[in-house]
């Protein structure tokens, strides 16, 4: 297993390599360079999942960054055999599924890039970022995790810095959202929907534990452990992700067993091996 500080890059644009990467603990962003060398957000990975799936192309040379939002723990595959220990777990369906999940929110993610405001794609962020990343907290509300800077939020909607603070301004004056001490956002979920897709009614309130009065809560009263499990349904309790996890657990078995054997740990940092600070 790989430990990777926070800030540092897990696998960097260009190199040459073709490891697949499971993510066991902390959170990863996967970064590209647009015009004129301006990074760009392509993706957030979460504990339990893959990345770096494009090692599977013909040509094996990075065309994105993984970089560590968060001190990491990773473990790395060659491709071949990842593909190899899936296929002999008769997991690939299972994979398939995930790949194709993936390449479908991607869509979305194209679509609202074509058709929203820069405003909309913003709450739209937030608002998956929320059902991906979100927690429960003893207030009205999710909290969002990764902690994001205005700069990342930016490069995850295709706007500048400077813009994202006027919306999220813009959002809290609406109820929208909330800054916590901590630098985490807490949000009204279902109010950042609306207004990504049209529908904001110019005012809105976070969504109470029973979504009373003043609440703009969708589900008519449902309670905080119900949009709890709403979400963990929509992330974490999937077949598509249960499936996806019975592949990353035989990875991990696997890879750790080559690490061991065959020496298949990256060193990363000459001093500590195991570690990239």
């Amino acid at each position: 297993m790989l430990h990777v500080r926070r800030g540092r890059n897990v696998y960097t644009r260009g190199e040459r390599e073709v490891g697949i990467y499971f993510l066991a603990e902390g959170q990863v962003k996967l970064t590209q360079k647009g015009r004129a060398g301006i990074d760009c957000i392509t993706g957030l990975v979460g504990a339990g999942d893959l990345f770096g799936e494009l090692a599977l192309e013909a040509i094996p040379i990075r065309s994105d960054s993984a970089v560590a939002l968060t001190d990491v723990i990773v473990g790395r595959m060659p491709a071949y055999t990842f593909v190899s220990r899936v296929a002999d777990a008769g997991l690939m369906e299972g994979l398939l599924q995930y790949l194709v999940g993936r390449l479908a929110v991607q869509q979305a993610a194209i679509a609202t890039l074509l058709t929203a405001n820069s405003e909309q794609r913003l709450a739209y962020a937030l608002a998956m970022l929320a059902r991906r990343f979100g927690a429960d907290v003893d207030a009205p509300g999710v909290r969002v995790t990764p902690s994001l800077k205005h700069d990342e939020l930016a490069e995850m909607i295709g706007t500048t810095r400077s813009r994202v603070g006027l919306f999220l301004k813009g959002f809290r004056t609406r109820g929208l959202v909330e800054l916590r001490p901590d630098s985490t956002y807490l949000v009204n979920e279902e109010g950042l929907v609306d207004f990504a897709n049209g529908s904001d009614s110019g005012s809105a309130t976070m969504s109470g534990p029973g979504g009373g009065p003043g609440s703009n809560d969708k589900t008519g009263g449902q309670s905080r452990a119900g949009r709890r499990s709403e979400r963990k349904n929509v992330v974490g309790a999937s077949p598509l992700v249960q499936a996806f996890r019975s592949v990353t657990a035989t990875a991990r078995v696997a890879a750790d067993a080559d690490g061991d054997s065959n020496g298949t740990r990256r060193e990363r940092d000459s001093e500590d091996p195991e570690t990239v600070s």
